[in-house]
């Protein structure tokens, strides 16, 4: 897997300060995740993608182009996040890679920054700078910060993670603790300042110079194992991942007969892989989709975070209305309706006849529903003018549409005024629910 796509965290049964870390993944409450891999976008999936300006896209720690952002250090250099998802309230978590420039940018640099809490640097003339996370507590000057008991050299990779718990503000530089304090007061966010990155969030200033990368924001406070376990794996490229998920489809989905023409199903495809524990799975047709009788194939894709892909397929088979054929003085239907050849009855063209069905559904009679009547005239078994909308003889009908009269459907045909002449006419229910039947009669 690229080290720059969003990476698969699964602890599973490793081993840090003598405790097995719980099988949870490090992307559990990540509302935000930035590996700046060309862009800013937020890969978390909560959408919360920056908008840069000044920023350039160079190698990151481990080689990989266009993988780390490049931060100027003027007033115009910065990403703006217009997203208030980064204003939390504790716990929460802040993890950074930065490589400073030494004696570049301007005062007390932000490497992240909102109205209630901040990742900061010392001034740009310090050799070794500190690293300050603060969490604003008042409009004005009112916070609490923690410092890294050590500086961090510039030109140097460096791993940042602050916590804010319920009462203290933590610090770990490069997996291990760098200070603690206590902290009371809730972070205020009532300045409305735009979370930013590289610059102050209240104004053009403060800037930073040098490079960010994979910059997470969780609405958790990550245990100090979890906050070791994250530099560890981040602090090697992740292995290339060719395999792509496993996926796995439903055998057939049925579904019983309904009068609607749509019928909406519902049904899980799910997929696992080995190093991204969230692949995307898309269906076509989706899942809610509404379906038509017979059988529909549903195809579904998984994709994991290194773009392997894998395939499976299964029908969704929905039943039709069970149509008990043409009453008389019709009779029969569709294998029995009669052919071209050898219609089932012959009418005369001036007179009225009567087309009638019951159709039912798991048994029960269907007395709801829009059930139309067409006519097709033939001149040879397989050549017929186009289907004419049925006109009833009787104003009870509406339309070409069947009534229901004491359990059944009926529709009273009259052939002339539908303009049907003599011949051979095929005769075509169409049922609410998308079913067709015919049958077949001859017209003298």
């Amino acid at each position: 897997m690229n080290s720059k796509n969003f990476l698969s965290l699964a602890i599973v049964l490793v081993l840090v300060s003598s405790h097995v870390l719980r099988s949870q993944t490090l992307n559990d409450g990540l509302v935000a995740f930035y590996p700046f891999n060309g862009n800013v976008n937020d890969e978390s999936g909560n959408g919360n993608d920056g908008t840069a300006s000044d920023v350039t896209f160079v190698n990151d720690r481990f080689g990989l182009p266009n993988s780390a952002g490049s931060f100027a250090g003027n007033s115009s250099s910065h990403v703006i996040i217009n997203s208030t998802d980064l204003n939390l309230l504790p716990d929460f978590t802040v993890s950074v890679w930065i490589n400073y420039t030494a004696g570049a940018g301007t005062e007390g640099p932000r490497i992240i920054g909102t109205s209630g809490y901040e990742i900061t640097t010392d001034s740009t003339f310090v050799t070794e700078r500190h690293i300050n996370f603060d969490n604003t507590f008042s409009p004005g000057s009112g916070f609490t910060y923690v410092s890294s008991s050590d500086g961090v050299p510039a030109g140097v990779w460096t791993h940042i993670v602050g916590v804010r718990v319920i009462d203290e503000l933590k610090l770990y530089i490069n997996g291990s603790p760098a200070g603690s304090v206590s902290a009371t007061e809730l972070p205020d966010y009532s300045r409305g300042f735009v979370p930013k990155i590289g610059q102050n969030p209240g104004n053009d200033q403060d800037n930073y110079a040098g490079l960010i990368d994979d910059l997470r924001i969780y609405k958790r406070a990550l245990s100090s194992d979890e906050v070791a376990y994250l530099y560890a794996i981040e602090s090697s490229p992740r292995p290339t991942d060719t395999t792509p998920p496993i996926i796995v489809c439903p055998t057939v989905v049925s579904v019983p007969c309904s009068t609607d023409l749509l019928a909406p199903v519902a049904f899980n495809v799910s997929a696992t892989d080995d190093m991204d524990p969230n692949p995307i799975v898309v269906c076509d047709p989706p899942s809610g989709s509404g379906f038509t009788i017979g059988s529909t194939m549903v195809t579904c894709t998984a994709t994991d975070a290194a773009g392997n892909q894998s395939h499976c397929s299964f029908n969704v088979n929905r039943a039709a209305l069970e149509f008990m054929g043409f009453s008389t003085p019709i009779g029969g239907s569709d294998s029995t309706g009669g052919t071209f050849a050898n219609p089932i009855r012959t009418f005369k063209l001036t007179s009225t006849i009567p087309v009638k069905f019951t159709a039912s559904c798991g048994g029960t009679p269907v007395l709801v529903g829009v059930h139309t009547l067409a006519v097709t005239k033939f001149s040879n078994a397989t050549t017929g003018d186009a289907p004419i909308d049925a006109t009833p003889q009787d104003a009870a009908t509406t339309g070409n549409q069947f009534r229901l009269t004491d359990g059944a459907w009926h529709y009273n045909l009259d052939p002339k005024k539908t303009g049907m002449s003599t011949g051979i006419w095929l005769l075509t229910a169409s049922l609410s629910d998308g079913s067709k039947h015919s049958v077949w009669i001859q017209l003298k």
